[in-house]
């Protein structure tokens, strides 16, 4: 199993720390999870959420805005 912190996580996706880690936290990111009070993303789910298109359209554009 791969995890990726939130920060990693962001920087691959281009996306904002602080937008993706709010989306987290709202339940938005399928393979988040709060371990030792950081979150981190399961790599495998992430990718592919991110390749599904809709809904990871619509959380990078509230992660950008948030950012």
């Amino acid at each position: 199993m791969g995890f990726l912190s939130i920060e990693q996580a962001a920087e691959q996706l281009g996306l904002g720390v602080h937008g993706l880690r709010a989306n987290a936290k709202a339940g938005k990111l399928p393979g988040a999870r709060k371990i030792g009070g950081r979150w981190f993303v399961h790599r495998a789910t992430l990718e592919k959420f991110f390749e599904s298109s809709l809904p990871a359209q619509e959380l990078q554009s509230e992660s950008q805005a948030k950012a």
